[in-house]
């Protein structure tokens, strides 16, 4: 009894330390570090030959957050092949459909607060006139309830959008959050291209592109907004909401506006130049509607933006309360 006792151990101990093994294999085989992110063509990341596996063109259900998940070599070997290509390339787009774009979880919505109308939201929806089932686009959309810009438009309105988080902590919280919209978990290129910068962790939020890779950053994914919006099939813009703590002029002059129709823009100022930022929207045919300057840290709630509007519609919403 005790040998055979002793030899089913010993069967089980074998297992186990086999399985744990094969385990460390397959992690050290898919492992993929910044360095390897940042490696140069030739380098230690292989040339992608151009050839791939056909995936179905529709917008992944990811579970889990991709940061959870092992970086796919394959997936990087293709964005590298892809980092060149003009933004309205359709192979980059397919790209970002396909790999990077998630659609909304099928759960009910999991909300920790009420919602609540913020400065922005409430300027933007002066606009609209309690219009349903518009869309936007929210950058640098946090946990996506937390100081959300868009939310009271999801939530009162129907509207639906599409939310873009770079943090990895904060795009899981995101998700988990349910909201009717797309979402993704990468940057907003400050160029024509696509690119991987170092972004850097912060308190309340304030994570950053910074000009420098150190240990204390690593290395993300960016992809211009006008491939982003290819990649959606949405080239009209009830409302784009865009803080991301200092590129939002680079991202802004990166937009074909004649492209893509943006009816009105909250766009924080405090890490640019304010005149600079203006000059250009307004030679888009926009007008500065609204200069934001409020915070309440009880709440927690900052906003320091500028409305941007459309000439035409702000125009014709101050004809009509002109007559009423």
């Amino acid at each position: 009894m005790q040998h055979r006792f002793r030899s089913s151990c010993i069967l089980v101990a074998t297992v186990i330390v086999f399985g744990t093994l094969v385990f460390i294999a397959v992690l050290e085989r898919y492992k993929l570090d910044g360095a390897t992110l940042l490696a140069p063509e030739g380098g230690q990341v292989p040339e992608f030959d151009g050839h791939d596996d056909e995936l179905p063109p529709r917008i992944h259900k990811h579970r889990v957050a991709r940061d959870m998940l092992p970086i796919d070599p394959k997936i990087i070997r293709r964005f590298q092949a892809l980092s060149g290509r003009k933004q309205d390339d359709p192979e980059l787009i397919s790209f970002i459909r396909e790999e990077f774009i998630e659609d909304r979880r099928p759960f009910l919505p999991k909300l920790s607060h009420n919602v609540y109308k913020t400065p922005q939201a409430d300027e933007v929806d002066k606009y609209f006139k309690a219009k349903n089932d518009g869309f936007f686009v929210e950058a640098g959309a946090l946990d996506g309830e937390r100081s959300s810009n868009t939310i009271w438009f999801e939530k009162r309105f129907g509207w639906t959008g599409f939310l873009v988080e770079m943090d990895p902590s904060y795009y899981l919280q995101l998700r988990g959050k349910n909201r009717r919209c797309y979402t993704c978990n990468a940057c907003i290129s400050p160029s024509n291209y696509s690119s991987v910068v170092p972004f850097q962790e912060k308190g309340r939020g304030n994570g950053a592109i910074v000009p420098k890779a150190s240990l204390s950053t690593f290395p993300c994914l960016c992809f211009p907004f006008y491939s982003m919006m290819r990649a959606l099939d949405k080239v009209k813009i009830d409302y784009f909401s865009l803080d991301v703590e200092g590129q939002e002029l680079a991202i802004l002059r990166t937009i074909p506006f004649d492209e893509i129709d943006i009816s009105v823009l909250s766009v924080e100022y405090l890490h640019t130049d304010k005149q600079q930022l203006r000059d250009f929207m307004e030679s888009q045919g926009y007008v500065t509607a609204k200069t934001l300057s409020y915070e309440n840290r009880r709440i927690p709630q900052w906003s320091y933006d500028f409305i941007f509007v459309k000439e035409d519609l702000f125009r014709a919403v101050n004809r009509t309360q002109e007559q009423s």
